[in-house]
């Protein structure tokens, strides 16, 4: 290995040693007038360096006087105060970076479609907002990872390759703990990679802390790009006219066919079953309530029991026929004459567009479709190791 200067020598140093800040300044200018003696007593600058001894090994040296039982459990705290603001800083600037990319590529394939006359567009719903949360999560990760190891390091007094695997391992399992288990949001396969690669950031911040820069500069940039880009979205918007889709029209298509995949309508062109009908969503899933025409309807009925059904994306109010069977069913309270249920249509992963049917068993034997109150979309809610365990399902 070729000698270092008396600068590189003191500078390497310097990086190394588990002080506070005037401290270390004090320690190399100690270190510069050694060397200072060494040479004006007849050494060459290659030779005191050599006694003195790698920076590395040096800046150990100096600091096992100091080093603790106190200090190393002190070090525990240290790190994670010195964590927090620069946790939020990361994720702060990571969020308005992602939403400003987000807002200029929307923009961009919102006039793009609108002007060819499709409906295509960016939809964030399904997981896919959670999928672009995790570029924020990781970033601040990354910070907290980088600063708490250099807390750690000065508060234990060793030096910072000594502590980078403990912050590594606790900081990546407390992480990952909070995202696995904890942390609830929308999901789909994008988003449980996205979180489940999250925690690796806290290893490359206690490892490779100079990726990325430490007061970068980007927010003025992303500020006035933001600037920019919000008029250009609203205009996307205010001037060209939506091209509305209201589905496929198929001749001579009734309600009855609609529904026969999932059994036979009751009072097929008779008067409808119920008066009034609707649904809202509830912590539980949706929620569903039903008023007969006429008392005594519901006693000709058992088994009565609220389907959540596959629907094709995007369409008006069509069932996936690839799909015979509900994704989901919610059982049925009566009250008088009066029926509600709950279905859990958020804890399916691949149920992203859905209809409600309510069905009940006849006197015959045969499962009949009551009413079909309506339908939306979303995804599933839930922890990633939910997610993970309704695949395997």
């Amino acid at each position: 290995m070729p000698d270092r200067t008396r600068s590189e020598y003191l500078a390497e140093l310097e990086v190394v040693l588990p002080f506070p800040s005037e401290r270390r300044a004090e320690i190399v200018e100690e270190i510069a007038t050694h060397l200072d003696d060494a040479v004006a007593a007849g050494a060459s600058e290659a030779a005191a360096q050599r006694r003195l001894g790698d920076p590395i090994q040096l800046a150990e040296a100096l600091a096992r006087p100091e080093q603790s039982a106190v200090r190393l459990l002190a070090a525990a705290g240290a790190g994670v105060r010195a964590a927090i603001g620069p946790w939020l800083y990361g994720y702060l600037l990571a969020s308005l970076i992602v939403f400003v990319a987000f807002l200029f590529v929307a923009t961009l394939v919102t006039l793009a479609a609108r002007l060819i006359g499709s409906v295509s567009g960016i939809n964030t719903a399904g997981g896919w907002n959670t999928a672009l949360t995790a570029v924020p999560l990781a970033t601040g990760l990354y910070f907290a990872a980088r600063s708490a190891t250099q807390a750690a390091s000065v508060s234990s007094r060793r030096l910072a390759r000594q502590v980078r695997p403990w912050v590594a391992a606790i900081g990546t399992a407390g992480s990952a703990f909070v995202l696995w288990f904890v942390m609830d949001a929308p999901q789909n396969a994008a988003s449980v990679a996205a979180l489940s690669a999250t925690p690796l950031a806290v290893a490359l911040g206690a490892y490779r802390p100079a990726i990325l820069p430490r007061w970068p500069r980007v927010p003025l940039v992303v500020i006035l790009g933001m600037v920019a880009l919000i008029p250009l979205g609203v205009l996307s918007y205010a001037v060209i006219p939506p091209v509305v889709d209201v589905g496929e029209e198929i001749p001579g298509e009734t309600w009855e066919r609609r529904t026969a995949i999932v059994g036979p309508t009751w009072a097929s062109g008779a008067e409808p079953a119920f008066a009034s009908s609707g649904w809202s969503t509830t912590e539980h899933g949706v929620t569903a309530e039903w008023s007969p025409v006429r008392p005594g309807l519901l006693d000709q009925f058992s088994e009565v029991r609220l389907e959540a059904w596959r629907a094709v994306d995007g369409s008006d109010w069509r069932l996936d026929p690839a799909h015979t069977a509900p994704f989901a069913i919610g059982r049925v309270t009566r009250d008088g004459d009066r029926l509600t249920g709950t279905v859990a249509t958020h804890r399916d992963p691949f149920a992203t567009d859905w209809e409600l049917v309510l069905t009940g068993v006849a006197a015959d034997g045969v499962r009949y479709v009551l009413d079909a109150p309506g339908g939306g979309s979303g995804g599933f809610e839930g922890t990633v190791s939910d997610w993970v365990a309704a695949v395997l399902d």
